[in-house]
C-alpha cells in the first residue's frame, strides 16, 4: 500500500456547517485504487471507548475534545423507549490532526488489506485516516460525510439539474419481469443484475491480490494525448491504470494509443475506438459517462490503435495475446474476396485468431454492416475459426435493418445505444439535452464490445472458458426474438453469467440415522411428525 496527497480531488463541499453555531468543519476527501471516493470531516473522529480511562487517553494522545457525547435527547412531552440506554456510548471527537503521524500509514492500510495507492485530498485528512487505522482495534472510525441520495441505481453522466442520467433505465441493460410484454421495460438482458452476481461472487476482490480480466480493444480514434497517453477532455470512463490505460499504437510503433480515426474509409477523424471502448469497458457507477457492459472497474483495458490492413489489425491481435489479454475485440470487418481467398493458407490474421483461440483468449468481432445472410461468405475476422460473431439488434430485439445475418453469426446483441463522450457528442451540450453528450453508437461495431463486455465478466468468474466454451454458453442461455434473423438468438448477460459459474446447491449428507440401523416405534412415530409433544 502506498498513498498520496492531491488537491485536485477536493470534496463537494469543502467544509461543514459548524455544530452549536461553531466555525465550519473541513471536509477531507480519499480516493482508492478502485477509483472509488469517501468524504469525511477531516478533524472529527467517532469513538466507542470501553471506559473512562480509555477515552481520557485517547483525548490526551491526539489533543481530543469532546463535542458529542452521545447522550439521547427526549421531546419534550415523549417517554424515553424501554430497554435503550440514555447514552450509546459513542462520542463524537475533535482531535488535532497534527498529532497523527502519517509514517506508519502505508503499512497500516496493508494490514487493514487495503492495497495500492490511496489518495487524500489534504495533509489532514491523511493524518485523520493514519489515526483511525492505527486505533483500528478501538471501537473506532472518521466521520464520514453522506450525500443526499440520488433518484437513480447507476449514476452517470451529470444532468444540468444537478443529478445523473440512470443507465439501470436503459433499455440496453435492464432486467425486465416479462420477455413477453413489448415496450420499455427492456430486453431482459440483465447486465445490472450480472453485476449484482459478480458482486455475490466476490468482486470487485477487496484486500485479495488477484489478476484483472484484461480486454484488449482493437480499433482507432482513442480520445487521448498522443503524447503522454493520458484521457482528454475529462474523460472518466477511462480506469484502472492511471493516469492513463495501457496503450500501444501499432501503426507509428510506439506507445500511445491516442488521436482521431484514420487508416479506415470510413473513419476519417472519427472517435470509433473511443466509442468501442465506451460500450464494453467503462467504469460504471462513476457519475460520469456510460456504464460499461463489463462494468469497468474489473476491467483492465489494453487499447490498440491499427490502421485497416491486415498487417496491423494481425499485428494488434498478437500483441494483445503477447500482452496477456483475456479478451480480444474487433469491431472492424473485411469482406473477404476472390483475391483475398487466394491467399488465405497465409492468412496472418487467421493465424493470430488461432493462436488466441489456443491461449484462451476470447476474440469477439462485428459480423458487418451489409445487412445480408453471410452464411455463404468469408467476412473476416467475424468468420475465423476462433472469433464470436456478433450481429445487431435493436430495442424490439429485432436485427437492425443494416446488420449482417445467417448462419455463421454466433449471437446478437444491442446496437444503437449511447457510449461515452466523444468530442462531438459533448458538443452536444449546446442542445441542453443530457444524455446528447453521450455519443450514440451503432452498427455492429457496436454490437462487438457488448458481447466483449459480457465476456469479460464471463472470464472474470471462471478463467478457464475457452472459445467453445464460451461460444456455448453464450448461445445456450441466448434469448429468443420473434425476427427469423436473430439466430440462435441474443445475449443474455445475466444468465451468460451465471452459467460460467453456476451456484450450485449444497450438498447434504444424511449420517444419521444409518440404512443399517432399527428404529423403534416411538422415534418412528415422531420422524413421521404424529407426536403431539410440541418441539424444543
Amino acid at each position: 500500500a502506498s498513498y498520496k496527497v492531491d488537491p485536485s480531488i477536493g470534496p463537494d463541499m469543502p467544509t461543514l456547517p459548524g455544530l452549536d453555531d461553531g466555525p465550519p468543519r473541513p471536509v477531507g476527501a480519499v480516493e482508492a485504487p478502485d477509483g472509488t471516493r469517501d468524504e469525511f470531516v477531516a478533524d472529527e473522529i467517532i469513538l466507542r471507548p470501553d471506559s473512562q480511562a480509555e477515552l481520557d487517553a485517547f483525548l490526551a494522545k491526539y489533543g481530543g475534545t469532546v463535542i458529542r457525547d452521545g447522550k439521547a435527547r427526549l421531546v419534550p412531552g415523549e417517554t424515553p423507549a424501554k430497554g435503550v440506554p440514555a447514552d450509546s456510548g459513542w462520542y463524537l471527537i475533535k482531535i488535532d490532526p497534527a498529532k497523527s503521524p502519517t509514517t506508519d500509514l502505508p503499512s497500516n492500510l496493508s494490514a487493514a488489506g487495503l492495497g495500492g495507492e490511496w489518495v487524500f485530498s489534504n495533509s489532514d485528512a491523511a493524518r485523520l485516516s493514519a489515526l483511525a487505522l492505527r486505533e483500528r482495534s478501538h471501537n473506532i472510525s472518521p466521520n464520514v460525510v453522506a450525500q443526499l441520495s440520488q433518484a437513480c441505481d447507476v449514476c452517470e453522466h451529470p444532468t444540468a439539474g444537478g443529478g445523473n442520467l440512470d443507465a439501470a433505465d436503459w433499455w440496453w441493460m435492464t432486467e425486465d419481469d416479462n420477455a413477453a410484454v413489448p415496450g420499455e421495460q427492456g430486453l431482459s438482458i440483465g447486465v445490472v443484475h450480472a453485476w449484482d452476481y459478480l458482486k455475490y461472487q466476490g468482486y470487485p476482490r477487496e484486500g485479495v491480490p488477484y489478476v484483472p480480466v484484461k480486454v484488449a480493444v482493437i480499433d482507432t480514434g482513442f480520445d487521448l494525448d498522443t503524447t503522454t497517453g493520458v484521457p482528454l477532455n475529462g474523460n472518466e470512463d477511462y480506469y484502472y491504470s492511471p493516469p492513463k490505460p495501457l496503450q500501444l499504437d501499432e501503426v507509428d510503433v510506439d506507445w500511445t494509443a491516442g488521436g482521431p480515426g484514420s487508416g479506415f474509409s470510413n473513419c476519417n477523424g472519427c472517435w470509433h475506438g473511443q466509442q468501442t471502448f465506451g460500450v464494453c469497458c467503462s467504469f460504471a457507477r462513476n457519475g460520469w459517462g456510460t456504464a460499461g457492459i463489463g462494468n469497468g472497474s474489473e476491467i483492465k483495458t489494453l487499447l490498440i490503435k491499427v490502421t485497416g490492413d491486415l498487417w496491423v489489425v494481425a499485428t494488434g491481435v498478437y500483441n494483445a495475446i503477447y500482452n496477456n489479454a483475456h479478451v480480444i475485440n474487433m469491431s472492424i470487418t473485411r469482406d473477404c474476396g476472390s483475391w483475398c481467398h487466394t491467399f488465405d493458407n497465409g492468412n496472418v490474421l487467421k493465424a493470430d485468431v488461432g493462436s488466441a483461440r489456443k491461449v484462451g483468449a476470447i476474440v469477439v468481432s462485428a459480423a458487418g454492416n451489409s445487412g445480408k445472410d453471410i452464411g455463404g461468405d468469408d467476412i473476416y475476422p467475424c468468420e475465423l475459426p476462433g472469433s464470436i460473431c456478433v450481429g445487431a439488434i435493436d430495442q424490439n430485439a429485432n436485427a437492425q435493418s443494416y446488420s449482417n445475418w445467417g448462419s455463421v453469426v454466433d449471437i446478437f446483441a444491442p446496437a444503437g445505444i449511447r457510449t461515452t463522450v466523444t468530442r462531438p457528442s459533448a458538443a452536444a451540450d449546446a442542445n441542453n439535452v443530457d444524455i446528447d453528450e453521450l455519443a450514440l453508437f451503432h452498427g455492429t461495431s457496436c454490437s462487438s464490445p457488448y458481447v466483449a463486455g459480457v465476456v469479460a465478466m464471463m472470464k472474470m468468474l471462471n478463467g478457464n472458458l475457452y472459445h467453445s466454451d464460451v461460444e456455448k454458453i453464450l448461445t445456450d442461455t441466448a434469448l429468443n426474438s420473434s425476427d427469423t434473423k436473430v439466430s440462435p438468438g441474443y445475449v443474455d448477460a445475466y444468465a451468460a453469467v451465471e452459467a460460467a459459474k453456476p451456484n450450485k446447491p449444497p450438498t447434504v449428507d444424511i449420517t444419521q440415522p444409518r440404512a443399517t440401523w432399527t428404529i423403534g416405534s416411538r422415534l418412528r412415530t415422531r420422524i413421521a411428525g404424529t407426536s403431539r409433544r410440541r418441539p424444543s
